[in-house]
């Protein structure tokens, strides 16, 4: 965080971006909330009245600009507090007015993966999978199941098609400049289909699009589209290859996502039109965690070839995102994993791998703060784990304990150990019980 950002409150997004969560609500970002107070698309008249107008959003800006950590805002809060990135301070922001430059669009929770850090907000599959652990999410998404795919409802993409294709919009201020779409899978829902074909050519020859995939589908259909705008980057979800990446995108197979993902890249790299001095942009999104810590090398080789054998495209530093409690999988970020895993990890990345730094960066935090040994923690971490590797391989016939046994003693001895505690305290109630 630069010094400027240390020392004022104030946060680009709340003035610049519109954020559709994949339920159809609206708001600046997806760590903004409100209680009660989450608006849909599919309940406004414009989009531009509700970012010019909601006094929700009218008094988080006022604040923000006045010194003010605005209560909707406590997740960066709290994470700046902590030391860790936030939205917030990822740029350098001084402008107090309001101006629409960049939509954010998760048009549904249509996906073809069930993927282990996932949750059912953004997975139709894992939803209707209904793991143990996300009961709480499962009743929410159930309950706002009318939302599932709002952007196939040709009204909220004529609202948003309406906002983009402004030269400039009501309040005189500049059009938008940048759209991201996410899902669940984009390729997937017609919607995205719909809305990029009515987005005007004016707009494409303005707008950078960025588009979110996990790259095991090809519709081209979706991508002769997108090539047409003025700059596009591809943000490709792996997090490992080969048999690990069938353990963690669960109802993947890699040897069809890296068939169906090459020809993405090979669709682009021949199609793009090049006519803006915009070079198309790749970059893997790999979410760092206990079922491919071990895997930096055999990415770092994959990144490579991708390189290599697509020169007209421009390969983005790989973004290592970490698990957090958002997913509801804490058990397997990286913090609550034992160090005598963490640390033959690190010894094994090697030197000349381009993604070392990151990815010793991100492992050496874990093994200095380390949670696994709290004793208030440590047996529901294991409990966690064991369930969850328990679970995958009953349902999907693949878990981490198939390529790492290894890892398996680690978390049953500790078990086993656990066991024994729990074993010696109520003996030792019993004898204490009696005395008395």
């Amino acid at each position: 965080m630069n010094d400027y950002m240390k020392h004022t409150t104030t946060c680009q997004t709340a003035f610049q971006d519109i954020y559709i969560d994949t339920d159809g609500s609206v708001r600046p970002c997806c760590y903004y909330k409100i209680q009660d107070h989450e608006p849909l698309i599919s309940d406004l008249n414009s989009l531009e009245e509700w970012f010019f107008e909601d006094h929700h959003l009218q008094k988080t800006r006022d604040e923000l600009s006045s010194n003010i950590q605005s209560t909707p805002c406590n997740y960066c809060w709290k994470a700046e507090l902590e030391g860790k990135w936030t939205l917030r301070t990822s740029r350098t922001y001084m402008d107090k007015t309001p101006v629409i430059k960049k939509i954010h669009i998760a048009g549904g929770r249509e996906c073809n993966l069930a993927c282990r850090m996932c949750f059912p907000s953004a997975s139709q599959k894992i939803n209707d999978e209904a793991r143990p652990w996300h009961s709480e999410h499962i009743k929410t998404n159930l309950q706002n199941n009318s939302n599932y795919n709002w952007l196939n409802d040709e009204t909220n993409v004529d609202k948003l098609v309406s906002t983009i294709n402004r030269n400039t919009h009501e309040n005189g201020t500049d059009p938008v400049i940048e759209l991201q779409l996410h899902g669940g899978e984009p390729q997937m829902m017609k919607g995205f289909n719909n809305l990029l074909d009515k987005i005007s050519d004016e707009a494409k020859s303005r707008i950078v699009i960025h588009i979110t995939t996990n790259g095991s589908l090809y519709n081209e259909k979706f991508w002769e589209e997108a090539v047409k705008f003025r700059g596009l980057t591809i943000g490709i979800s792996i997090d490992a290859i080969g048999d690990r990446y069938n353990a963690i995108r669960y109802l993947g197979n890699w040897q069809e996502t890296e068939t169906n993902f090459f020809k993405i890249l090979e669709f682009v790299s021949q199609r793009f039109h090049y006519s803006f001095n915009y070079i198309p942009n790749v970059q893997l999104n790999t979410v760092i965690q206990l079922a491919n810590v071990d895997q930096c090398d055999s990415m770092d080789t994959f990144f490579q070839y991708m390189q290599c054998r697509f020169p007209k495209l421009e390969f983005f530093k790989p973004n290592l995102l970490s698990v957090t409690g958002q997913t509801g999988e804490i058990f397997w970020d990286l913090h609550q994993v034992p160090t005598e895993i963490l640390i033959p990890c690190i010894l094994d990345i090697s030197q000349n791998s381009s993604h070392a730094n990151n990815w010793k960066d991100l492992i050496s935090h874990a093994i200095a703060y380390n949670n696994f040994m709290d004793n208030n923690y440590r047996r529901s971490a294991i409990q966690g784990v064991l369930d969850r590797e328990k679970y995958f391989k009953k349902v999907h016939n693949i878990n981490l304990w198939d390529q790492r046994p290894d890892w398996y003693e680690v978390y049953n001895r500790y078990y086993e150990e656990e066991l024994e505690k729990i074993s010696f305290d109520e003996e030792q109630a019993r004898e204490s019980s009696e005395s008395k």
